[in-house]
């Protein structure tokens, strides 16, 4: 695959089946991933892989704060200039209303949106 088969067949995922991944899998990805650049080479992830009986416990853990916390925890560094400036706020806003008109959220229910940006049912 050449780089341009690779831009092609790219796409965003957003719900995902409960069909483990194969722990090589997960470490070829990893492998691979870790050569990528970043910007200014800071490499700023960390990776935390857990699987089976312990992501379980994780949501359940996760999910009740999800009205606490509805935008997530944080993270380290913003991935987004704020404020965004135009034209990439508005373009943001038609792809985010898009997205939710194809899942038959309406705008006004928040909670349904978290849950989707979470991947909980």
């Amino acid at each position: 695959m050449d780089i341009f088969e690779a831009v092609a067949s790219r796409y965003s995922c957003r719900a995902f089946l409960p069909t483990p991944v194969p722990e090589h899998v997960v470490r070829d990805i990893v492998a691979r991933a870790s050569r990528a650049p970043s910007a200014g080479n800071l490499q700023p992830w960390r990776i935390y892989a857990i699987g089976g009986r312990r992501v379980d416990e994780l949501k359940a853990l996760l999910a009740p704060r999800m009205n606490e916390l509805p935008k997530g925890e944080g993270g380290d560094y913003r991935i987004f200039p704020d404020p965004i400036e135009e034209p990439f706020r508005t373009r943001r806003f038609h792809v985010g209303e898009l997205l939710y008109q194809s899942i038959d959220v309406p705008r006004a229910e928040k909670p349904a949106r978290y849950r989707h940006g979470a991947y909980l049912p």
